[in-house]
């Protein structure tokens, strides 16, 4: 017997060369246990963590037999295919992030604030902040005086002391709201009017009376002069701030 023939049977297997099959992940030989080994992957863990079963065998034909036994099903895990698999924690986990993505997508788009609002519809921010501001001064300011003058109004009488008191909740309801943009759909509108009636009241009031509350014209007050040129003028911004936010943004317009 010579060389070759004793080398031949010290192999326990001829080597052949060819292509590794399905479920072959990884046939070898383990010099330290003197035996075949094979692995095959499982999927993941829930921690991301890849799965692998190895069996051994004298042949390898015996570890491909193992191989193709079922393995236990993993918990968490979802087998697609006879070799690649992934798990039911990471698909979660891809899906959890797109929606996380969009949800915060969604929250920066309804909290976009006044400047960045204005920008979108191409014009200067300082604009619309100073009427926003300036309304909601007029309102509150208004609120004051009307406070102010409620109680002589009611020695004077019962019915014009109550339209002096709901003439101040109106106008500090109006100077809260309208400082907030988010409650532009209707409080520009409502406290535009509520200044424009107030005011108009009083210019009756000092020219022809009003029926139920004043029978005959009273005389012209430097305060309410001041008020009622505020309240106009608050009035002129609140229709400026309206017709800005009703005006279309470039690209609508093209």
């Amino acid at each position: 017997m010579n060389s070759q023939e004793c080398s031949a049977l010290a192999m326990p297997e001829a080597r052949v060369a060819r292509r590794r099959g399905h479920g072959e992940d990884a046939i070898y030989f383990a010099a330290a246990h003197n035996r075949y080994a094979g692995a095959i992957s499982l999927g993941f863990a829930p921690d991301g963590k890849r799965i692998r079963r190895t069996v051994t065998g004298r042949t390898k034909q015996e570890v491909r037999d193992k191989l193709k036994v079922p393995a236990p099903v993993t918990p968490g895990a979802l087998r697609l295919g006879h070799q690649h698999s992934v798990t039911i924690a990471r698909l979660a986990l891809r899906f959890g992030r797109k929606i996380r993505a969009a949800g915060r997508h969604q929250q920066g788009m309804s909290q976009l604030t006044l400047a960045r609002a204005e920008a979108l519809r191409g014009n200067p921010a300082w604009i619309g902040t100073g009427l926003r501001y300036s309304l909601t001064a007029v309102c509150a300011g208004s609120a004051g005086v009307h406070a102010a003058l409620i109680q002589p109004h009611f020695l004077e009488s019962r019915l014009l002391g109550s339209a002096f008191t709901v003439a101040a909740v109106a106008l500090l309801l109006a100077a809260l709201f309208v400082r907030q943009p988010r409650h532009d759909s209707w409080a520009i509108v409502v406290t535009t009017a509520t200044l424009c009636v107030i005011a108009v009241s009083y210019l009756l009031s000092r020219s022809t009376g009003i029926p139920v509350l004043i029978a005959h014209a009273e005389h012209v007050d430097p305060l309410g002069t001041v008020t009622t040129a505020a309240e106009l003028v608050g009035a002129m911004c609140g229709v400026v701030l309206m017709s800005r936010n009703a005006r279309p943004s470039g690209k609508d317009e093209k």
